[in-house]
């Protein structure tokens, strides 16, 4: 048997495993948290919450179908989807794997019999830890969107890898083209697969050119930009855009009635008009970048087209919207609503680099109010027609400059008292004269540092990969991570269905 036979047979063998593996352990029904909206959104192509998963719901409406009218079936059929989903994710890690092997065993001695097998046993034990991993068996097992997400980033890095081996053929870059449309693609799913641009540009980047610290500083550093320019230009920074050709074509109104300015045009006008000159700046674009064969550039539009195109799987939720379904989270069927929803503006602000700790003081005016400002404008009915107009209800209040910090961690007043032992009041020493008030608190930033340390990456994030590698006590809430060695298991959760040990529990075992 040829290489590329017995690598394919690898392959679509762990496939097999995996989805045997997933079906027979897959919820029945719907289960906890968003399963249910999942799925009940994809049986009708409803609006989920924001950001919304069209694609998800477009693929999950496909598999409700096969239920063939069974109502009882739907809930298993929608299941399924992520079941398959994340068997194909076992098998693009499998064939990861094997590629990485072959290079890594090259300029080995061994012959090439003892090569190919080394390679298919390492595809093949790679791609069986990835079907049991923890985080990965229970996303792939309920209606969630985290299966697919996990199928995309496995596909565009097996992806990137075939490139890698085509990297001087003369149409390498249709692999490259590929990669940036199965990437508009998962932003239908959800923006985890966007992580990967980092790795995939440092894999261009030890093909192409020659490696040295400022080559892979630039590469990573041009790596955030275009992650920036999808995430914010083409998700958010687009439709912001729209909106501003809205305002002018539509028209405003102030929450009196005043005419903030605008043609008056109907509603949708500056949005149609945004989108043609967009297409037609692309276009031109496209064709004047081929014509002078500016490789790069023609590369790079090519990409954003196709991501946008990719992305395109969107207007599902503004087209489902307009007919106001049973779930329509937002209702988001203009490009105002729309825009709230790719936000996410129901969730509130995260200060991600700059912002005020829990116990920060608003700005006052001259009258010892909070300073505050409108968000935005909302849409309403006007002598019977519908008019944006400036939403003075939601409003966004303003702290001192002074208490604004740079990477705040401890920023929300919920947690100060109400998050049990990662409570906020838990990790600041100087609490002030009244113990239950956070106002008169005096935390450090030794202190919001050590509350990132314990919460975001301790118990958010390292606990949850020890999951995976090493054991887990059980699958109640707050469940640690067990190795045997530091943290042994507990009586009460040794007969817990989820407790589960890895190699290093046995190892240092008593």
């Amino acid at each position: 048997m040829s290489e590329k036979k017995f690598n394919d047979l690898t392959g679509w063998s762990v496939f097999l495993i995996a989805l045997v593996v997933y079906v027979l352990t897959m919820a029945p029904t719907a289960s906890f948290w968003d399963c249910g909206e999942f799925i009940a959104c994809a049986n009708e192509l409803e609006v989920t919450h924001p950001p919304g998963a069209p694609l998800f719901l477009i693929l999950g409406r496909i598999f409700s179908m096969f239920s063939f009218g069974d109502v009882t079936r739907i809930a298993w059929m929608v299941n399924l989807l992520s079941a398959t989903a994340s068997a194909f994710t076992a098998m693009f890690t499998c064939w990861t794997i094997t590629i990485l092997a072959r290079k890594s065993l090259s300029a080995s001695d061994m012959d090439e019999q003892m090569k190919m097998n080394a390679t298919m046993i390492s595809g093949f034990v790679g791609g069986l830890a990835c079907i049991f991993a923890d985080s990965i068996w229970f996303n792939a097992v309920e209606a969630e969107v985290y299966g697919m997400s996990s199928f995309f980033t496995a596909i565009v890095v097996w992806l990137m890898l075939k490139w890698e081996a085509r990297a001087d053929e003369p149409d390498h870059l249709r692999w490259i083209l590929l990669i940036a449309y199965v990437m508009g693609l998962s932003i239908g799913v959800h923006l985890l697969n966007l992580l990967t641009i980092p790795a995939l540009a440092v894999i261009y980047y030890l093909r192409k050119f020659p490696f040295s610290i400022k080559g892979l500083a630039a590469t990573l550093g041009i790596s955030v930009v275009v992650l920036a320019v999808i995430l914010y230009g083409i998700i958010q920074y687009t439709f912001s855009i729209a909106w501003g050709f809205e305002k002018v074509f539509t028209g405003t109104l102030s929450r009196s009635g005043e005419d903030l300015g605008g043609l008056g045009l109907p509603m949708g006008t500056g949005s149609a008009v945004f989108s043609v000159i967009m297409l037609g700046l692309i276009a031109g674009a496209l064709i004047v970048s081929y014509r002078n064969k500016w490789v790069v550039v023609n590369t790079a539009l090519l990409a954003f087209t196709l991501i946008t195109i990719g992305f395109s799987s969107y207007g599902v939720i503004f087209i489902r919207s307009k007919a106001n379904p049973a779930i329509d989270m937002n209702n988001p069927e203009n490009i105002l609503t729309f825009l709230s929803y790719m936000k996410r503006e129901q969730y509130g602000d995260r200060p991600l680099f700059r912002g005020p700790l829990y116990n920060a003081g608003f700005d006052l005016d001259s009258r010892g109010y909070p300073k505050a400002k409108s968000r935005g404008m909302k849409y309403t009915l006007i002598d019977g027609k519908t008019k944006y107009v400036e939403d003075m209800e939601d409003i966004e209040y303003l702290y001192k400059s002074k208490d604004l910090v740079l990477f705040p961690r401890m920023y929300d007043p919920g947690h100060y008292t109400d998050a049990g032992p990662f409570s906020y009041i838990n990790f600041v020493k100087r609490l002030g004269s009244d113990k239950e008030s956070p106002l008169d608190d005096q935390p450090t930033r030794f202190e919001d540092f050590s509350f990132f340390v314990d919460y975001q990456l301790n118990h958010m994030y390292f606990r949850y990969f020890m999951w995976n590698f090493v054991g887990r006590s059980s699958d109640d809430q707050d469940a640690r991570w067990e190795d045997g060695l530091l943290f042994r298991t507990d009586s009460r959760y040794e007969r817990n269905k989820a407790n589960n040990h890895y190699f290093s529990c046995h190892l240092f075992s008593e």
